[in-house]
This record gives C-alpha cells, structure tokens and sequence, in this order.
C-alpha cells in the first residue's frame, strides 16, 4: 500500500508536521536566540554600570584582604611574644626542679621548700623496684591516678616530666623528677604566675591570650589574659607539642577593622540595581522586536498560504488525471519511508520523561530483609552478591554527596566473603564521586576510632559481627552518627527508586594504616598499675592481630586463643554472648591461673569476661562494676543501658549517685541515646559497651577490656570477688526463639493489642518489659535474624518459671506454631 503525501504536508525544513512550540511569560522573556546576541548587547547601556560593579567588588575584596593582613600580623606578633615568656616561664620551673633533685641526691640538709620557694606543694615519694604497684607504699594511697602515672613515668624515663591538671584550686602544674633510685621529687606551682607571664594586650577587652595544654585528645584552657565575646581572627603557635599559645580577637573588632568597605558597597549596590534594570529593559525592547517581526513573517506566511492552496488544486488535479491513464504517481513506500524517518533529526522532539539523573534502572534483585535497624545484614553468596553491594555503594555515595560529604574510611573483618563486598561497595561509592580510604582489615572499633582521628567523620565497616561465617554485613557512620531505622530504611527506599548521583569523574581510592595510633591511644589512657595475665579469645576474627598488641602494650602478660584470622571460624563462632563460645576460654583462664579472661565477637566491637575462677560475668554485671567506677568520679553522671539489662542495674547506677537510663536494643541506638544524653557510659547485654569518659563514646571490645584490667590493678579484689558483692538473682541468657523476618514483628504487635500480662507493668520501648514485684521478662524482635529474643530474671527459680510460664502461654496464644523451648 503506497502512503501518498501533499507538497503542503512538507515544510521548509523537510519534516512532517513538525511545530514549534512558543514560550510564554518569564520564558519568553528570557529566550534569547544566539543569533540575537550581538544586537542585544549592542542596544544595552548597562555595560558601564556592569564593568563599575566589577571594578569597586574587586576594590573592596584588595581593601578586606589588606586589612585582614594587617590583623593576622599583629596578633601573630602578639602570640610570639606571650610563647617566648610562657616558654621562658616553664623553663625556669624546669631548672628549680631539676636544680632542688640534684641537692637532695647530693645529700642536702635544708628543707626542699627552701631550694622552690613558689611552690604549693612538695613532696618527696619514696619509690620502690615494684613502683605504684607497691601496696606497703603508704606514700602512695594519698596520691590521685594521675600523679601516680607521673611518678611512673619519671622514674622509667629518667628525666623531668612535666604535665598539667586540674585539682580543688583549679589547674595547676606539676613537675616529677627522680632524685635517686629510691625516692621521687613530686612539685606542685600554681598557673597564675603562667598566666602573669602572658603578654599584655593593648586592648584586653578585645584581644584574649590563652595558654592551653592538650589532654585527653583536646586542648584544655589553663591561663588566660584578656576578653573576647565572640571568635573573629586567631593566631596559634604550638609549644613543646603538648602546649598552645592562642590569641583570639573579638568578632566585632574584626569586623570593625576589616569591614571599612561601607562606601564601596553601597556604590556597588547602586551600580547593581542599574545594571539589573537595564538588562530587564533590553530584555523587553528585544521581545518587542521579536514580536514585531513574527507578525510580519505571519502576514508573509498567510499570502504565501494562499498561493500554495491554488498551486495545490493545480497539482491535485494533475494527479488525478495521471492515475486515470495508469501513469506512475508519486509514492513512498514503507521502507523509503523508514528510511526518510531516519534521516530526519528529531531529537529535539524527543520525550526525556524516562531519563534519570546519574543512572538507569537495574534488573539487580535487593532483598528487602537485609535491611536491618542498625545495619544491612545477609547471607553473603545470597543476599549480598557483588551486584546488590554495588547497589548498596552507589546509594551510600549519593547520600553522602546529598550530606555534603566527599570522603569515608572503608574496612573489613576476615571473613572469606569481605573482600569481595568490599571491592562492590567501593566501586559504588566511587562511582558517585566519593573518595575512598582503605583501611584494610582491622576491627570495626579501629574504623570508628579513625573516623575521629582522621576527622573524616564516615566510615563503612564490613562485618557480619557475631554471626556466623555464612553472613555478612555492612555497619554505617556517617558524619560521626551510626546509621539506624529510618535512614537504613532510606537506602533502600533510594535503591528501589535508582536515586542515584553519578559522578562525572570517580572519587579518589588510597590506603591508611591506623592500627599503631590506636593502641598508642590507649595505651596514653590507660595505667594498669600491676601485672596482670590475661587470657584472649579472638575467635579467629579480626580483633586477633590487634587485641593482644593491646594489652601487651599495657604491660600484661598475655595468653593468645584463637587469634589467628580465619574467616572459616574453625573453633566456635565468633558470638561470646552464647555460652558455648565460651568452654575453650574457662578452661584456658583456669589452666594458666589468669587473673581475666577477655571474649571478643569477629569485629571487635562486644566483649564478655571471665573470671579466674572461670565463670562468666554477664555483660551487665560488668556494666554495674564500670558504672561505679565512673560514677565515683563523675557524681550524677548518666549511664544508659538496654531493655534487656538486669533491673539490679538501674538500683546500683542510682545508689551510686547516678542517673539510668533505659534505652532500646541495639549498639546504634545505645550510641546515640549516649550522646543526646551526655552520659560518661552506656552499655546493652549483647557485651556492646561504650565508654564516653577519657574515650570516644563508640562500642570497642578492647578499650573497654583495657578499663576492666585497669579497675582491677587498682583493687585488692579479684574479679570473682567483686562480682559476689553484686546483687544476686535467677537469670537467664538472651533466648532465641525461630521465627522469620516478617512474622516476628507481627508476634510482637499482637502481644501489644491484648491484655495477657494484666497487672504487671508492661514497657513497650522495644517489644515488651513486663515488670513483676519479684523479676521480670522480655520478648523482643530481633534485630540481628529471625527470630524472637527473650530474656527472664527473678528472685529465685520458682518464681522464674512462673514468669517464663505466663510468657509462653501468651506466645502460644499469638501463633502456636513457635517452638518454645524455654
């Protein structure tokens, strides 16, 4: 079948039916053709205010820098200056010091005061071969932990220590020198005489002079001269790496003397608004010539029109008496007319309703039920192939793009499935423009540890944590917050709708090693005052190259097990919570007479002890022992714990002088509850604990391992010994009851809607508490797998098994197909 067209169906360009569609309003103000370009620009008169404009902005930025200059100068001045004294000041101390140890070695009679007349306090500590461990050491028992750590350290390095810290009369300084092997110089100054030795500012309202010391990873003001309300310009400079001279002048003064432009802006502003109005005026004056000339070109078209119709009635006929005598007409058949179609270019009329910004959609399957509330979690060969983790990488990258964030850490434990997801999920990240810092293989505590140290703030660890050697996962910290619920949920609800961000070049991958400066850290926090051996349960996780460096490092002797990295997980697996993890560790604490034993999950970031008797202590009986420890020198500090912690916890934290709070399930939803609420230390059963007093505020297994060792080198007691004192009841383990990922949490809402537990006092703040007079019992989804979790605890057995009794019937009401073994 031929498909015949009219001279008229073609217009000039060649292409059928073809019509431009006219812009109209602010659109058509400001569609500016190129070809109208040069005559717009040529009928403006805005093009000598623009130029004015440009010359007084570029004036006013020359005249800003001049004088900011000039005020980096004079207090970088200012701060030499205030360095040279502070620093002559310390090295005059240092003299006396060093000068009263010497008389005293030499057998000098007269008092030390009379050798350091400005002191506050001088004493000489006898010092024996055992140091502060020495328990017949009455000199020592009236010392702090911090002066003993000074007199530990000058008598191993043989010279003077300095250090600074702070005490009933503020902040003072303290100097420790060995005067001979059997006796210690320990002196005492005020900073005030520091402080007077600061430079004076010409304007002390405006100009403040800090000297500051760096302590526990921040710097700590000691002296100040001066005042300033606000922060406008600063000049440091660093003193004996752990002092800092800073001077800050005020914000208003700043601005006052940086900001003298007010002239140049406003002419600015003027020339501004001119040159604004005038494009707005050639913008109208163009659309006027336009418009003007389209009604011509419409009276030409509608002549033109005319013409062809009686040109067309010619043709027509014409046609029709050539088909009348059999005469070829003009035709196109099917595929001359493909082939015209194909010639033609219509991508301007192409509809880009199916376009996507930075990629296209993917067939990749991605289960739902990897996204867990604190992190994403599957069997690796499964759930977590290489294409779902590249998914995962992309959504990762655009949401750190989104957060304005260019780069993050990435490590991984040693299971045999992590370096596969690791390379998927960088390729993600790159592929949308984030750079990417390879921290290899170390504990996740490490990776959270250089997401402060590096001031990076994000960090992806991959680790199936405790689970077996099948899972894997990924946990997420994006700008220091670890990612729970809504925002994992998010990432899914991206990777479904493919809102990705796709990066013109890929981000940037490079290497870091980190291991060192972590144990440094610790071991510059931490002060094990005796020797103590300890026994290491890696489990064959990641956590088995580090933790014995660690505790090493503190000066423990230590005994390895299972510490070789193994991703098969040979021994047990990597869950200390589950006390069959735990028989090879009794043993071992028992046969080398250990004084502790530490139990580590395959990332690092759970501990569980055992005590040199070989039992185990629950991790919130250990919470209990760290909470008054931390509490005794913070009065009033908060400690968080879970639902599923002891109800002896909340007594004992409040006894002490503390303030509980009970929190949901889950090591991100402890981290944050922490840090909204200032507490010093927070902790859940699973053996997540969290130290934000002296350390960071994250779950780290051998940090928390290195504070247990130091609790009890500073104690006559045994661990055994002090978990006795503990209140005492019938507990059980974390339960696990089979379910599957959706049923669980129906379970849980039905238990809600009825009234099985009436009379007793039900919390809902993550499945269901319900506290009874003598003991209680919980049942929760869990967050790690399928299942239900539960946990009992009573005053003795029999009323135990009445609780356990009532939440089985409850269970079985709701679906009786659960098998409960409990």
């Amino acid at each position: 079948m031929s498909n015949r067209f009219r001279i008229s169906d073609l217009d000039a360009g060649g292409t059928v039916g073809r019509r431009e569609t006219q812009p109209e309003g602010w659109r058509a103000l400001l569609a500016v053709r190129r070809g109208d370009v040069p005559g717009f620009l040529r009928s403006l008169s805005f093009l000598l205010p623009a130029v004015t404009l440009i010359v007084l902005l570029l004036l006013s930025l020359l005249n800003t820098r001049y004088h900011h200059e000039q005020v980096m100068g004079s207090l970088e001045s200012h701060v030499e200056t205030s360095a040279r004294q502070a620093d002559a000041y310390l090295n005059d101390l240092s003299k006396l010091v060093e000068g009263a140890a010497e008389r005293l070695a030499d057998g000098g009679a007269e008092a030390p005061s009379t050798y350091l007349p400005n002191a506050e306090q001088i004493r000489v500590i006898p010092f024996t071969s055992l140091g502060i461990a020495d328990r017949n050491n009455k000199a020592l028992e009236a010392l702090r932990h911090l002066e003993r750590d000074l007199l530990r350290r000058a008598v191993e390095q043989q010279q003077l220590i300095l250090d600074a810290f702070g005490g009933d009369n503020g902040w003072q300084l303290h100097f420790a020198q060995a005067i001979d092997p059997g006796r210690v110089l320990l002196a005492t100054f005020s900073v005030s005489a520091l402080q007077a030795g600061l430079s004076r500012s010409a304007n002390p309202e405006v100009i403040k002079t800090e000297l500051l010391y760096r302590q526990h990873g921040g710097w700590k003001s000691l002296a100040s001269r001066g005042q300033a309300s606000a922060s406008g310009a600063q000049a440091e400079m660093l003193l004996r790496d752990a002092w800092l001279v800073r001077v800050t002048m005020d914000e208003s003064r700043y601005q006052t003397l940086t900001r003298r432009n007010l002239p140049l802006y406003t002419v600015a502003v003027i020339a501004l608004l001119a040159t604004f109005s005038q494009f707005i005026i050639g913008l109208l004056q163009l659309q006027l010539q336009r418009r003007s000339a389209q009604r011509e070109a419409e009276a030409r078209a509608r002549a033109a029109a005319q013409a062809d119709a009686h040109q067309d009635k010619l043709i027509r006929a014409a046609f029709d008496h050539r088909e009348q005598e059999d005469e070829p007409v003009l035709e196109l058949n099917s595929g001359s007319f493909d082939e015209v179609l194909d010639s033609l270019d219509l991508s301007d009329d192409l509809d880009d309703s199916d376009a996507f910004i930075g990629g296209v959609t993917t067939a990749v399957e991605v289960e739902d039920t990897i996204f867990r509330a604190y992190d994403i979690r599957g069997i690796a060969d499964l759930e977590l192939t290489s294409d779902v983790c590249r998914e995962i990488g992309k959504a990762l990258g655009s949401e750190l793009i989104e957060q304005k964030q260019r780069v993050t850490l990435v490590a991984r434990d040693g299971r045999n499935s992590s370096p596969r997801i690791r390379d998927a999920l960088v390729e993600g990240l790159r592929w949308s423009g984030v750079a990417v810092v390879d921290l290899g293989a170390v504990p996740t505590p490490v990776m959270q540890f250089a997401t402060r140290e590096l001031g990076i703030g994000n960090g992806l660890m991959v680790t199936g944590s405790h689970n077996g050697r099948e899972y894997n996962g990924i946990k997420m910290v994006i700008r220091g917050s670890s990612l729970t619920e809504e925002a994992i949920f998010g990432l899914r609800e991206r990777i479904r709708a493919q809102s990705y961000i796709e990066a013109a070049v890929p981000g940037e991958y490079s290497n870091r090693s980190i291991v060192d400066e972590y144990i440094d850290r610790i071991k510059s926090d931490v002060v094990v005052a005796r020797r103590l051996k300890v026994v290491v349960d890696a489990a064959n996780g990641v956590t088995g190259p580090v933790a014995p460096r660690v505790f090493q490092a503190l000066g423990c002797m230590v005994e390895p097990l299972f510490c070789e990295l193994d991703g098969d997980f040979p021994n047990h697996e990597p869950d200390p919570t589950r006390p069959g993890n735990l028989s090879a560790l009794q043993a071992a604490v028992k046969a080398k007479r250990a004084d502790l034993g530490i139990a580590l999950d395959g990332d690092g970031d759970r501990v569980v002890f055992v005590t040199g008797e070989g039992d185990t202590v629950y991790p919130d009986q250990a919470l209990m022992l760290l909470a008054q420890d931390v509490i005794a020198r913070n009065p009033g500090a908060p400690v968080v714990y879970d639902v599923k912690c002891s109800s002896h916890l909340p007594r004992m934290i409040n006894e002490a002088g503390g303030l509980p709070i009970m929190c949901r399930s889950g090591h991100s939803y402890v981290k944050n509850q922490i840090q909204e609420s200032g507490a010093l230390l927070g902790g859940e059963f699973t053996g997540h604990i969290f130290f934000r007093e002296r350390w960071y505020g994250f779950d780290d297994g051998m940090y928390v391992a290195a504070r247990m060792l130091e609790f009890l080198s500073l104690s006559a007691m045994r661990l055994h010994e002090h978990v006795e004192r503990l209140p005492q009841s019938v507990v059980t383990p974390e339960l696990s009851v089979p379910s599957d990922e959706v049923q669980k949490f129906v379970i849980i809402e039905q238990l809600k809607s009825t009234n099985f537990f009436e009379g007793a006092e039900v919390s809902t703040l993550d499945g269901l508490r319900v506290e009874y007079p003598h003991g209680w019992g919980l049942v929760r989804a869990s967050n790690t797998g399928p299942a239900l979790s539960l946990r009992f605890e009573a005053d003795n057995a029999g009323q135990l098994a009445n609780i356990q009794a009532r939440f089985r019937d409850a269970l079985r009401a709701v679906d009786p197909t659960l098998a409960l073994d409990f």
